[in-house]
């Protein structure tokens, strides 16, 4: 099967990173994939050297016209199969410039949140749902809301979770030893946060809660894997409240999986998400996970971890203390039964095997 994906960017995101497990993947099954990305430079890239990356140009107003016009051009001398799009704009991209003008090759259109956007996208959802074949959401908290929202008909969106590389997540005492050695954390308890420094990971609430850890267990640290436009503001906050010595900014890493090996507890503060995926890989890693509920959060974590209200920072650290004083024993315990969880309901061939049954129906017209 000859398969395009097209996607915003691939930067570094939960999305992004999807995309390329997929590809590599599907890839790797006999399948010929390609990657469009509309714009900015591929952080992230498939492992597989067989997957092809377009780069779209949509990097301004003026680029438009030339960006569409190539992209309907690589269409044409890639002939795929199926058009399988990821996030907002490419969504749109692919539902009005790419089956339908294409040999009404079926368009599968995947959003990754269950917050893209206000009204007016939510409007554009729903005017363009008929040139696509299929319409998927991570989570179904997140396909819901979006039903909720218009942006398609009742009970049309499916659910088809992300997939998770537990060949790349899983415990490690060795890496953890190494990589706590490297960051001279000595016997400190470590809370590990990954993900973009943006308004919807809610850092100021997660701050304000590892305040209240710190009143209590002196020996913490926290440390913040990803980088954003918020950086600074969240840096001033960590110095109003005297934290410089306890939180850690650690800029974009390529090595998270380690990361997470040398964490005692993980932590999301979102205050919307789509599917969570940081917190099944921290779960594939056996890692404690401390989440707030919303998207697909509650889904993915099963009662296999600590989950708090949205903007609660009393809570949220309550939780982490909670969390941070479990046995080794229990810690150990409740880490197993979560990555069992990730490989029952996530793993990679159980999730491509979904997108293939999917691509497969689209193709036969069911």
């Amino acid at each position: 099967m000859r398969i395009a994906f097209v996607i915003s960017g691939l930067g570094v995101g939960g999305a992004e990173a999807v995309v390329c497990t997929l590809a590599d993947s599907l890839a790797s099954k006999g399948n010929k994939v390609v990657i469009f990305y509309m714009r900015g430079k591929a952080l992230v890239s498939p492992s597989n050297t067989g997957v092809d990356l377009v780069c779209l140009g949509f990097d301004s107003m003026l680029s438009t016209f030339s960006s569409v016009a190539r992209y309907i051009r690589e269409l044409y001398k890639f002939k795929p199969d199926v058009i399988h799009s990821h996030m907002f704009h490419a969504n749109i991209l692919a539902r009005v410039c790419g089956g339908p003008l294409f040999r009404r090759v079926p368009v599968v259109s995947t959003a990754h949140s269950n917050n893209e956007g206000g009204v007016l996208r939510m409007l554009i959802y729903r005017v363009t749902h008929f040139r696509c074949s299929v319409f998927t959401n991570v989570s179904s908290q997140a396909a819901r809301e979006y039903e909720h929202k218009k942006a398609a008909p009742h009970d049309s969106i499916l659910v088809v979770y992300n997939p998770i590389d537990t060949s790349k997540f899983f415990c490690d005492l060795t890496l953890r030893e190494d990589l706590r050695r490297d960051l001279n954390v000595g016997s400190a308890k470590v809370i590990l946060a990954v993900g973009r420094l943006v308004e919807a990971k809610d850092y100021f609430t997660m701050i304000q809660a590892f305040k209240s850890v710190q009143n209590v267990m002196t020996d913490t640290r926290l440390y913040v894997a990803g980088d954003g436009p918020l950086m600074a503001d969240i840096k001033n906050y960590v110095k109003h409240l005297n934290l410089e010595g306890s939180v850690f900014f650690l800029g974009v890493r390529h090595d998270i999986p380690a990361l997470m090996n040398a964490s005692d507890v993980f932590v999301l503060s979102s205050a919307w998400e789509g599917f969570g995926l940081v917190v099944a890989e921290a779960m594939a890693s056996e890692k404690i996970v401390v989440a707030t509920d919303c998207g697909g959060v509650r889904e993915v974590m099963d009662s296999l971890g600590y989950l708090v209200p949205k903007r609660d920072a009393s809570s949220l650290s309550e939780a982490l203390i909670a969390a941070l004083s479990l046995s080794s024993d229990a810690a150990a315990c409740l880490g197993k039964k979560a990555r069992a969880t990730i490989n029952s309901k996530y793993s990679i061939d159980k999730i491509v095997s979904s997108w293939l049954k999917i691509y497969s129906d689209v193709l036969s017209g069911k």
